[in-house]
Order: structure tokens, then C-alpha cells, then sequence
């Protein structure tokens, strides 16, 4: 019928009407906020170019990250691109207890069947949110007054106003040893931070922030054995959405947490152990969103198998380095290094030019990876996972770092000078450096960071505490201020 005014209402005629009424009334209004827009953009591929790079400090990402080494392919698709892979329902509210089983009585959907011809067209029930438990709360102590800050790990957070850093302080365990970490927060961008968790105290030992969130995990409980005075570790993952404040448990998989590492909106968890293997023979990987709360399961559970058997350190102290690329995850352990393909769910072995030298990841290429040796001449370049490398010759001097964004122009730090260039490029020295412990990082887009851990002496700051960031690809860059913690007393 085209002029429905006009005519007489057919039988079916009622059944259409129903049909769009019931979806009309499902339709809902999500609003301007930023969060649904930043959900859309990132859909579309337009996000922000900026991202965080690929390694932890302490034991964390190489610029190769998951955060055992875990280098970690972001498998994102392109830039700020949600992971592809099987439609999973939105994020919801995880409880401590199994699911209760669900009934066999069919779920109304608000449109009738074929069967139906009377079924109504009320829309359908779901479940309270408020019956939904909550994720189990943690108590964490603060600081001491006075602590001593003797060095400070590269701040995360950098896609927003919270910030953290593992603040390495001064502590009577120090002389087994053993860095004694806290929490130091910032919610104004870097410009002041706060001492907010004695982790050390409470057994955590990482933390990584992104998107306003922060995750904190510690080795696992045989990890203090033989170090007198060592709390108990915590074995654990938990998780703050209020820049530390306050603290919930992430459930996980495994036995302990081995890295942790967020990449845009996807988080990625490995754990020490897998269902039917012992503790130090596997470990497990663990693909979900940032927002998840649990880490059990998600878009991907990815198994690691006959991982390197440990060669030196306590039991339960081994840490995994996670990175990614756009259409990868790379995990690090002992050396060893896995890739798991976007959408894939059996991780492959990459076959490294050297053992025992380095190998990270180029964020913002699809498949990138960069390998390297302290005393190597020329630094190996793979545009496909590891299947087939290139030599690109480097400059003069022992080799500290060496990062890039896109897999051709590099960033290499010797002992010397930073420098860029690339196989086709000529090596121009940017910024003089004299060595020593070094963190050169590729944030994605054409961001880097570059510069020596940040420390404290009585005497004032030291050279190696210098920091610099660049917007573009070091055509020029800013020094960055010292990290001055507030401990309070």
C-alpha cells in the first residue's frame, strides 16, 4: 500500500506497526558524553594518534612490553582501532561468585514470534543492575611520612591527566637487594605527584596506568623466600579507578600475575601457570578490555607453552615484557618471545636473529620489530613478525636503546649521543647523552621519550635524570621538568 491514510488497514497491517513500535521503544539515547564519543571515534579509526609505547620500566616492556618479556602486538587494526575479533556483549559488573544458572523459560525479546499473532509488544525485563556484586574492595596502606625517594620509573598514563610511577625508595630490605616500590600519582599531567601506596608493604611491585585507570601487581608467594624482612608478596592484580585511592581485586588466571600492559582501550594480562600445567611450565595470556573487571576471561585466552626454564632469581619473581603492534601481541619471558596474531588464539614462537640481545616492537606499524644487541653493529629490522629481518647498519658506540614508531625511521642511543636515521637514511646525532642506564620508548604517532631513569641525590639532579619528549620524530623535542614526590609529614 502506498497512501495508508486512504485504505482500509489490511490484517497484516497491525503486525508491521507492532514490529517498529517495539524497536522504536528500544532505541535508547546515549547522550554527548565523552566516553560514547571516544567509543565511536575509536570504531572508526580516528582516534588519537598518540599510544602508549612498547616497555615498562623495572623489569617491564623493552619497548617491546606485556606489560617474563612480554611483547605485546597490539593486533588494534590501525591506529586507535578497537581490536577486530568475535562481537562480545559491552562490559559488565563482575561478581566473586559463579553466575547463577540461567532459566529455560525464553527470553522476551519485545517483538512478537510468527507463533505469536497475540504475543504483546511490551518491551523486555532484564535484571537489576543493582543485584550485580561488586568486585571485592582492597585496604592498602599509604606511604610513611618522609620516605626517601631514591629513583623513579617512567610515568604511564600519558593518554590523560592521571599519571603513575613506581617510585623506587630507601628501605632497610634495599640491602638484600630488593627495590622497595610506591605508588606516586599524578592527576594534573605530570606537573605534581603524590606518594599514594607503599606497595612494597602491601607485596605489589608493578603498576600501569591508562585511561584514568591504574593496575597494580606483585610477584608471586614464593617470592620473598631467602630475602629476610620481605613482606609477603601479594600474587595478585587490583585494580583503582580514582588515581589510587581506593582499590578493587581483578580476578585472574594462573598463579600470579607476570605482566600487565594496556594498549588503548585493550588490556592484556600473562600469569605465571595454565589449567592442567604447573607454575614455571606455562602461563597463560589474557585478552580483554580496559574496562574489564576480571581477567579470567575475555576477547581471547592464549596459552604459552614449555616456557624457558628459570636460570637465576627467586621463584615467583620473574616478570614478562608485553608490546604491540597493530596487528599483534608480543609476549617476553627469559628471553623467549611469543606472537599472537590478531584473532588468533595459538601463540607462535619469534625466531630472533641473536639469543639474549633485544627485541621490541614498532607501535604505530603493522607488524614491525626491532632487535638489537649492546655491542652489535647493525640493529635488525623485520616488517612481518620475525618471519624475515634486515640488517641496517648503526652508529658508533655501545648501543643503550634503540625505538621506532613506524619500523623505518629509528631512534638509537649509544653511549655518545642520541641519534636517528634508518636503512635508507643517514644517522644524524640529535642530542648528546653520556650513557649509562638509558629509556628510549616510541609512544606511537611520532612521540618518543628518551632520557635516564629519574633519581634523587642530596647533591641535586644528576645528568642521567634528564628526560625529553618529542611530537615529531625528534625534528624537535622538550626536556622535561624532575619528578618531585610529595610524601607527606
Amino acid at each position: 500500500m502506498t497512501d495508508r491514510t486512504q485504505q482500509p488497514p489490511e490484517p497484516d497491517d497491525r503486525v508491521v506497526d507492532d514490529f517498529f513500535a517495539a524497536h522504536r521503544r528500544a532505541v535508547r539515547d546515549l547522550g554527548a558524553d565523552e566516553e560514547t564519543w571516544q567509543v565511536v571515534v575509536e570504531r572508526a579509526g580516528r582516534g588519537s594518534r598518540r599510544s602508549r609505547g612498547t616497555w615498562f620500566v623495572a623489569g617491564a616492556v623493552a619497548a617491546s612490553a606485556l606489560a617474563v618479556a612480554v611483547l605485546v602486538g597490539q593486533g588494534l587494526g590501525g591506529p586507535d582501532a578497537l581490536p577486530a575479533g568475535p562481537s562480545e556483549p559491552g562490559p559488565v559488573a563482575a561478581t566473586s561468585t559463579p553466575e547463577p544458572e540461567t532459566t529455560d523459560e525464553p527470553e522476551e525479546s519485545g517483538v512478537p514470534g510468527d507463533d505469536e499473532p497475540g504475543a504483546t509488544d511490551e518491551p523486555a525485563v532484564t535484571d537489576d543492575p543493582g543485584d550485580v556484586e561488586s568486585p571485592p574492595a582492597v585496604a592498602l596502606p599509604a606511604p610513611a611520612p618522609g620516605t626517601v625517594t631514591v629513583a623513579v620509573h617512567e610515568p604511564t598514563g600519558e593518554d590523560g591527566d592521571l599519571r603513575t610511577a613506581v617510585v623506587q625508595t630507601e628501605c632497610d630490605a634495599a640491602n638484600y637487594e630488593w627495590m622497595c616500590p610506591a605508588l606516586a600519582v599524578s592527576e594534573d599531567a605530570g606537573e605534581t605527584w603524590t606518594g599514594r601506596v607503599d606497595m612494597f608493604a602491601a607485596g605489589y611491585y608493578e603498576a600501569v596506568s591508562s585511561r584514568e585507570r591504574t593496575w597494580m601487581w606483585g610477584p608471586g608467594p614464593d617470592g620473598a623466600l631467602g630475602r629476610p624482612g620481605v613482606p609477603e608478596p601479594s600474587g595478585e592484580l587490583v585494580r583503582s579507578d580514582d588515581g589510587g585511592r581506593t582499590w578493587t581485586l581483578v580476578p585472574t588466571r594462573g598463579d600470579h600475575p607476570l605482566a600487565v600492559e594496556a594498549f588503548r582501550s585493550t588490556l592484556v594480562v600473562v600469569t605465571d601457570g595454565c589449567e592442567g600445567g604447573e607454575p614455571g611450565t606455562c602461563a597463560e595470556v589474557v585478552i580483554t578490555d580496559v574496562a574489564a573487571d576480571d581477567a579470567t576471561t575475555g576477547r581471547r585466552v592464549v596459552r604459552l607453552e614449555d616456557l624457558p626454564e628459570q636460570a637465576q632469581g627467586a621463584p615467583g619473581l620473574l616478570w614478562a615484557e608485553l608490546s604491540a603492534t597493530y596487528d599483534a601481541v608480543y609476549v617476553t619471558y627469559m628471553g623467549t618471545t611469543w606472537r599472537i596474531a590478531d584473532g588468533a588464539e595459538v601463540a607462535t614462537v619469534v625466531e630472533r636473529p641473536e639469543e639474549q640481545c633485544t627485541l621490541t616492537t614498532a607501535p604505530e606499524s603493522p607488524d614491525g620489530l626491532l632487535h638489537w644487541c649492546a655491542d652489535g653493529e647493525a640493529v635488525q629490522v623485520s616488517s612481518d613478525g620475525g618471519r624475515t629481518w634486515t640488517d641496517v647498519p648503526l652508529p658508533e658506540g655501545l648501543v643503550r636503546g634503540v625505538a621506532s614508531n613506524d619500523g623505518a625511521r629509528l631512534a638509537v642511543a649509544t653511549d655518545g649521543a642520541l641519534w636517528t636515521g634508518g636503512e635508507d637514511q643517514d644517522w644524524e646525532e640529535v642530542l648528546p647523552w653520556p650513557g649509562g642506564a638509558t629509556l628510549l620508548q616510541a609512544l606511537g604517532g611520532s612521540s618518543m621519550s628518551f632520557g635516564g631513569p629519574y633519581r634523587a641525590y642530596p647533591e641535586g639532579a644528576e645528568k642521567e635524570s634528564q628526560r625529553w619528549v618529542t611530537e615529531d620524530d625528534w625534528e624537535s623535542w622538550t626536556e622535561l621538568p624532575p619528578i618531585e614526590v610529595s610524601w607527606g609529614g
